[in-house]
């Protein structure tokens, strides 16, 4: 075959969205069009002089391996909780008093079986961690700590309000709406601990608080499971699960590229190797974890598909969020430029529906910084020095963030009472 039939095949397939495991949302949401879609997340239009680029990029790129969960796949696992952290919530859960990672380990100690295996198989990381590369993705998020925040709290924890299963768990417990400002930082205070160095570490301080979230979520599945009966869907079962941490995976990427900031292809790898740890730590199932970026981005938008709907509970739980962050870390923003980064983050359809106001000089005003954030995106990537001095001042403004928003008294993620409420 002649190499000018090969490019032309190639580039054929790439417009297609069927090369190297790449789907263009358009296609892999076949039958969900009203969501909409944006430049970040279907890059695959490059102009002409772009076409050798690609093919080189894309023809020297590791295939990808893994199939991705079928429709079918994703309904049986909507019927599965946790099975480990489930089988301990189950054994603890006449003790009288919140759940604690510390009391597990007592318990395992005493001969308890299902705290045994629960702490032998939170102890040991599975065979693919790379220690090194663990750490390169973790300083991503750190070195741009204010956009990342942005990405996460306006991006991807708001377009999981779209998704009616885990909104309805959001609600339920009650604590996003009455107490938003303190729900964001524990949120806040959860990504502070995984991004301290080695923090996924088995013993680290993320380690424990992740693990401590899994026992969490755990207890809520134990007391909503006698409410919903044994025909429902799980609470807080693994398609949802799936669903929720990639937003901090993907969805963190794609909102910092919509706000400017591009990383490259290894950079978006690296990342999605460190949330796919966490969330192995947290309990999501190994095939709902792929291996590389491109099929999480493909996974995410499948099960974005299934169940994308904006209902009164995304509404609430958007202005919950949005009232919780004005004028307070970590942004420090009145809610008219919020409301401007929100809508830039999920559009135009998405932002009407869930009731944000728009204004039109500070949409001008959160599109005007788009290319110099580009630049900067790409400095860290070049400049080691500038990269290590963003990387200490975003740990510096995070550990001063939390504390602040926090009010001196750090998360325990520990439940209420005996209703599964957080």
């Amino acid at each position: 075959m002649s190499l000018d039939r090969l490019k032309a095949d190639v580039l054929h397939k790439l417009r297609v969205g069927l090369f190297g495991g790449i789907s263009r949302p358009h296609l892999s949401l076949k039958g969900h069009n009203q969501i909409p879609q944006d430049s970040c997340q279907a890059p695959w239009e490059p102009a002409p002089w772009k076409h050798d680029l690609l093919l080189l990029r894309y023809m020297t790129a590791a295939p990808c391996h893994m199939t991705l969960p079928t429709l079918s796949d994703l309904d049986a696992l909507r019927r599965v909780g946790d099975p480990l952290a489930d089988a301990v919530v189950a054994s603890l859960s006449n003790i009288g008093r919140p759940i604690r990672f510390e009391e597990v380990q007592r318990a395992a100690a005493q001969g308890d079986a299902a705290c045994e295996r629960f702490v032998q198989v939170t102890a040991t990381p599975p065979d693919w961690v790379r220690w090194s590369r663990i750490e390169r993705g973790r300083r991503l998020f750190v070195r741009t700590h204010v956009l990342s925040s942005a990405a996460l709290l306006l991006g991807g924890m708001i377009e999981s309000y779209t998704n009616p299963h885990i909104a309805e768990v959001l609600t339920y417990s009650g604590r996003l709406v009455e107490s938003s400002r303190r729900r964001i930082m524990e949120t806040g205070q959860m990504v502070y601990d995984t991004h301290l160095p080695d923090g996924l570490r088995p013993g680290a301080q993320g380690w424990r608080t992740l693990l401590q979230i899994r026992l969490l979520h755990g207890h809520i599945r134990f007391h909503l499971s006698k409410r919903r009966g044994s025909n429902a869907d799980a609470p807080i079962n693994q398609e949802d699960s799936a669903y929720t941490h990639l937003m901090f995976d993907v969805g963190v990427a794609e909102g910092l590229c919509k706000l400017g900031v591009t990383w490259s292809a290894e950079e978006r790898q690296l990342h999605h190797e460190f949330w796919r740890l966490a969330g192995w730590f947290l309990g999501v199932d190994p095939v709902l974890l792929p291996a590389s970026e491109r099929e999480a981005v493909d996974l995410r938008s499948r099960i974005r598909g299934r169940h994308f709907a904006v209902d009164a509970n995304a509404i609430e739980l958007t202005q919950a969020l949005l009232e919780g962050v004005e004028l307070e870390p970590p942004f420090f923003l009145p809610k008219t430029t919020l409301f401007a980064l929100t809508r830039r983050l999920q559009g135009r359809p998405i932002s009407n529906a869930l009731q944000i106001p728009q204004s039109r000089i500070h949409r001008l005003l959160v599109r005007s910084i788009r290319r110099p954030l580009s630049g900067f995106g790409w400095l860290l990537r070049e400049v080691q020095p500038l990269e290590k001095l963003s990387h200490e001042v975003g740990q510096r403004y995070g550990q001063w963030i939390i504390a602040r928003g926090l009010e001196g008294r750090p998360a325990t993620f520990e439940t209420r009472g005996n209703d599964g409420r957080p």
